[in-house]
């Protein structure tokens, strides 16, 4: 017991009753600090969806719905390697439970959805992914850019849509950023990316001119707003090179149509690299627009070669 000296200006009485309070583990205002629960992990809301999407499309005819079998099979993809990340740093939830083992494999159990109700869902993910990319950094980032740009992609095939653009951030008050080294080999492979397109028109066949044009624009219309972006940053931005080495030769439609894809394929990595670096919401935001759109490119392309318009699960991922 403490005695009344110890604590001047304090009766016996008083003592007591703290020394009590203190053994008893009780909070004196304005002298302990509040211990709160860990916020749940983000990316447990991310998975769920991947979860609800891959039950929806896997309980879809799929003889109506010809594109609800690979969503089915790419959302259940995503549910693993987001369960993944969130195992690997183990931070508690106090609302959502783990995924047990094998609960992220879709048996066609749930009850069917219509093609819109699906849909909607896709772009409900999307728009989740994307906001939450906005508050998160490094893999994490570079996660979320992939799993979002996939579902935007999807959905724009199935609407016939353009995916929503990001807004080119501030130059200015990006100099800084880590992610600008990134960018400027993103511009890099923008610049590759014009230039084999310049080739793929000279070997595709008429009726794919205005499809490979509208490649080639898009291209160009982020080559021109990216290096616009370095310039105000830094006072200048990489040029292109005179000629730049493909992948393979090109000597057909088929082949034109394969590079394409290998170039789509070289940005999306590009862009995936600038969400994971970047430290700015507004250069991540404007990375995952990029990349979603690549990923959309890279699917239709699939199409004019006889595949499946599939887009890859995790755009941008380098195996």
């Amino acid at each position: 017991m403490h005695d009344a000296e110890e604590f001047p200006g304090l009766s016996r009485r008083a003592v007591v009753q703290v020394t009590a309070l203190l053994l008893a583990g009780a909070v004196i205002p304005g002298c302990a600090t509040e211990i709160s629960e860990p916020e749940p992990d983000p990316l447990i809301a991310q998975r769920e969806l991947a979860l609800r999407d891959a039950r929806a499309a896997a309980a879809q005819d799929f003889s109506d719905t010809e594109w609800a079998a690979a969503v089915a099979d790419q959302r259940a993809a995503h549910a693993t390697a987001l369960d993944a990340e969130i195992r690997r740093l183990a931070r508690p939830s106090t609302d959502t439970a783990e995924t047990e083992d094998g609960e992220d494999v879709p048996d066609g159990s749930a009850p069917p959805v219509s093609p819109p109700e699906l849909e909607a869902y896709l772009a409900d993910s999307s728009r989740s992914a994307r906001g939450a990319v906005s508050a998160l950094t490094g893999y994490r980032a570079g996660l979320l850019s992939s799993v979002g740009a996939n579902c935007a992609a999807y959905l724009a095939l199935a609407t016939e849509l353009s995916p929503p653009a990001a807004s080119v951030p501030d130059g200015l008050a990006l100099a800084g950023d880590p992610g600008m080294d990134s960018l400027r080999t993103a511009l890099e492979r923008e610049h590759a990316a014009v230039f084999s397109y310049g080739v793929v028109a000279a070997f595709s066949l008429p009726e794919r001119r205005a499809f490979t044009a509208a490649g080639a624009e898009e291209h160009r219309a982020r080559r021109d707003a990216v290096s616009g972006l370095l310039a105000r940053a830094f006072g200048e931005a990489p040029l292109a090179a005179p000629a730049y080495d493909l992948p393979l030769d090109v000597d057909s439609p088929v082949t034109a149509a394969e590079l394409a894809v290998s170039a789509e394929q070289e940005c999306a990595a590009a862009w995936r690299a600038v969400t994971e670096r970047a430290e700015s919401a507004d250069l991540r935001e404007f990375g995952v627009g990029a990349l979603t759109e690549c990923a959309l490119r890279t699917a239709l392309w699939r199409g004019v070669l006889g595949a499946a318009p599939v887009p890859d699960p995790f755009p941008g991922q380098l195996d």
